[in-house]
């Protein structure tokens, strides 16, 4: 029997780790958290507009920076998270 390769050994092990094939990605959720901030975003008006957010405009482009919100939203799932867990 042939040695597996180096590639072929670390392929296996993150789809062990991954709990799948190598690049599958193993629907994990990454398509849940932008949907769920667009659903938000359309409740809460005032989210992604407070005022320690950095929005810098420069001719054509846009770049946003939303400091503040990332850090209530942060607090408000850990404590969520919290009470769910206790």
């Amino acid at each position: 029997m042939a040695r597996a390769s180096i590639a072929d050994r670390r392929r296996r092990a993150r789809a062990d780790r991954c709990g799948g094939p190598a690049g599958d990605g193993g629907g994990d959720g990454g398509d849940a958290a932008p949907a769920a901030g667009d659903a938000a975003a359309g409740r809460l008006p005032w989210l992604g507009r407070l005022p320690g957010d950095i929005v810098v405009e420069r001719g054509p482009v846009t770049v946003y920076f939303p400091i503040a919100t990332s850090i209530i939203v942060s607090v408000a799932l850990t404590l969520l998270f919290w009470i769910f867990r206790r």
